[in-house]
């Protein structure tokens, strides 16, 4: 008994009250209460499952787009960077005649600066006119003449840089470097075997598959694996260039009557053999092109492709010879609009 006389009230009646039910419960099956309990167990325990899969399937899903939205965006070309120089930029240019041309971009108004020192501390000076902000273009002046190197500014992504003279005998070799925060690289040519009055007329370099030119913009061009083909019908040239090596072929009065321009370029090949890679223009769109090579010569492959703006077709054929020297292309046969036709290249 406590102190408290509510606390015994309640107690004697909650007493009662079980010993009157405890009659009703003597016939419960224990097995049967212990079984229904198993079964609550086991379908908390499946929903719980069924809800961790829908969890699952949802974070799956929601991970497989992520990683859809991630190649999606790979493939997106980004633009081409925003210059983030804030003044002049200078890189120096290394040519290979042991001299260095310091060339000084200003990325606001694409004044150019050029300052040469040869070996023996000689310092030359030049100017190039502005360049021409906001698309493709470059600019370039005559830095030395005894040697003959030309320095200046191109696109930053430009690749495949051709210089076009007058009054050069020989080639040329070209060095470039990066002009960090701009959208232009400088570079250096030195031409070879130059005459007193020689001069750098245009400059032909590549961005991806187009061709451009200082002179007159953007050109036909073929790309067929490492070869490209361009037509620069304004100056009478055809170039063809493969493996870092481009020949610039005349398509004026140097080319016979009624002969559609061609040209090629031959690098040392396997076991002292030659490898000449040809190419043609022809007018129109052809079919049944051919491409037949000499005996002493082997016909690696034979590719054709149509130019833009109604250029014409290009030819592209790649040859094994069997010395460094000579041709390997015996004749070209096609089908135009007025029927077979062929051409018997270096036929002199």
């Amino acid at each position: 008994m406590s102190r408290d006389t509510f606390e015994d009230e309640l107690r004697t009646l909650l007493h009662e009250a079980a010993d009157g039910e405890r009659d009703r419960y003597v016939d419960v099956d224990s097995g049967s209460v212990l079984g229904d309990g198993v079964r609550v167990v086991r379908r908390r325990r499946l929903v719980a499952a069924a809800v961790t899969s829908v969890l699952a399937l949802v974070v799956g899903i929601g991970g497989w787009t992520a990683l859809s939205g991630t190649v999606d965006r790979a493939q997106v070309v980004p633009a081409t960077p925003e210059p983030t120089a804030t003044g002049t930029v200078t890189a120096p240019v290394q040519v290979d005649d042991g001299s260095t041309v310091d060339v000084s971009f200003d990325p606001a108004t694409g004044a150019v600066e050029l300052v040469r020192t040869a070996e023996n501390g000689v310092v030359d000076r030049a100017t190039p006119r502005v360049a021409t902000l906001g698309r493709p273009s470059a600019t370039w002046a005559t830095v030395v003449r005894d040697p003959l190197v030309v320095a200046g500014v191109l696109p930053a992504d430009a690749v495949d840089v051709v210089p076009r003279w007058q009054g050069v005998g020989g080639g040329s070799s070209t060095a470039t470097a990066d002009l960090p925060g701009t959208t232009y690289q400088a570079f250096a040519i030195r031409a070879e075997s130059p005459s007193r009055d020689a001069s750098l007329v245009d400059l032909y370099w590549r961005q991806g598959a187009t061709t451009y030119t200082a002179g007159s913009g953007t050109l036909p061009t073929a790309v067929v694996d490492d070869t490209v083909v361009f037509v620069d019908a304004a100056a009478g040239v055809l170039g063809v260039g493969s493996g870092g090596t481009t020949a610039l072929t005349p398509t004026g009065p140097d080319t016979r009557a009624g002969e559609p321009p061609y040209g090629g370029l031959t690098t040392d090949g396997p076991d002292g053999g030659g490898l000449e890679t040809f190419a043609a223009v022809l007018p129109g769109r052809v079919d049944d092109v051919v491409v037949r090579a000499t005996p002493e010569a082997t016909l690696l492959s034979n590719d054709t492709v149509v130019l833009p703006d109604g250029a014409g077709t290009a030819v592209v054929a790649r040859l094994r010879l069997p010395g460094p020297g000579g041709s390997g292309v015996a004749e070209l046969k096609w089908t135009d609009s007025t029927g077979a036709r062929s051409l018997v290249p270096y036929a002199g």
